[in-house]
């Protein structure tokens, strides 16, 4: 059976994301910053809800570990998590900014998922609203990916 690692799957894509897979036969392992609270991920047969706090790289560290120990490989991730403002670029503090345009934490969950994938085509989404895109995380590329991750993230400003 094959496991998808969902970041931010508390709300909104992710967690539709988790019940669409689930419902597919797949493995889920749904991240979140407070999975106690929880209640219809936690209930699905195959779902496992992992703490997960997407600018915190202990955190990822440890769900990745647990969901690997669960599940044993990791098939595709959904890097969906992100923190949203709707205050104006001169109201936003630099710590906001700071998380608001957080290429860290989805490009190092990517980099630490990628020795326990499957195969060679692992796939990588990163989930943006509607200008979702999914990038191929290859071998060998990824200077160039997040060389594209940067710029995209500061075209968005």
């Amino acid at each position: 059976m094959k496991t998808v690692f969902i970041t931010g799957a508390s709300s909104g894509i992710g967690k539709a994301a988790a019940v669409l897979f689930q419902k597919k036969g797949w493995n889920v392992a749904a991240t979140m910053r407070n999975p106690q609270k929880e209640t219809l991920l936690s209930s699905l047969k195959n779902v496992r809800c992992y703490p997960l706090d997407i600018t915190d790289i202990d955190s990822i560290r440890e769900s990745l570990a647990s969901a690997i120990n669960d599940f044993g490989s990791i098939d595709v991730l959904i890097n969906n998590a992100g923190v949203y403002t709707t205050n104006p670029l001169e109201m936003t503090s630099e710590k906001d900014i700071n998380q608001l345009i957080n290429g860290y934490g989805p490009d190092v969950t990517a980099k630490t998922i990628y020795p326990a994938t499957s195969d060679n085509n692992f796939r990588l989404r990163y989930a943006s609203g509607p200008d979702t895109k999914m990038v191929f995380f290859l071998r060998g590329l990824l200077p160039f990916t997040l060389y594209n991750r940067v710029v995209q993230a500061l075209s968005k400003l």
